[in-house]
């Protein structure tokens, strides 16, 4: 399971982003996960409570998380689609060849302060 360094590093992030900007508790924080990102939801979720349980500013921080899903753009014709399997073609004009636009990072999108 390849989330939890990854927690751990949101936690640390948001650490530091607390202690810098004076904020004693961090009530929630809202990442986003990208549907090619390949890091599980629900692995990510489960490790949440184990690394806040470290966390000065975030020990009682709740997380939300907001599935991206993937979305691509045709190299030929430019329209932009969300893709099935890796090997589909374009719905508009069939060529094979596209790039990923959106659906492949992780990011902390908000959090909520008192």
């Amino acid at each position: 399971m390849h989330e939890m360094p990854i927690v751990l590093n949101v936690v640390r992030s948001m650490d530091v982003y607390a202690q810098k900007n004076h904020i004693p508790d961090i009530k929630v924080v809202v990442v986003d996960i990208g549907e090619a990102s390949s890091v599980v939801p629900f692995f990510f979720r489960s490790c949440w409570d184990p690394a806040v349980g470290q966390s000065y500013h975030l020990q009682n921080a709740a997380l939300e998380i907001n599935e991206i899903p993937c979305k691509a753009k045709c190299r030929k014709c430019g329209a932009e689609f969300r893709p099935g399997r890796s090997d589909a073609g374009c719905p508009e004009c069939g060529y094979k060849g596209w790039n990923l636009i959106s659906g492949r990072d992780i990011s902390i999108k908000e959090i909520l302060v008192e």
